[in-house]
């Protein structure tokens, strides 16, 4: 998204990082123009980043997994390393 001029001096002024008014647009709530992103909001975004992160570890422990789609329904699933390239050959 472009900057405005006026924008990079008020966050340096202000001492605000970019990188957090990008979460601000990720985790925040639209209000008009604005993004508001409060303790609640923060509160709420590190716990739905904490479920995320324990369910990659859950699917990195299996190895990995593979879903197959097609037509937005969902076909199949399978682990990663159960996949035998030397059979799908045949």
């Amino acid at each position: 998204m472009s900057r405005t001029k006026h924008f990079l001096s008020r966050i340096q002024q202000r001492g605000i990082l970019e990188s957090s008014i990008e979460v601000a647009q990720r985790y925040g709530f639209p209000k008009g123009d604005k993004y508001i992103l409060g303790k609640k909001q923060i509160d709420i975004a590190i716990k739905t980043l904490d479920q995320e992160r324990r369910a990659l570890l859950k699917a990195r422990d299996q190895g990995g997994i593979i879903a197959v789609e097609a037509d937005g329904v969902l076909i199949t699933a399978y682990r990663f390393n159960s996949f035998n390239r030397k059979l799908s050959q045949l």
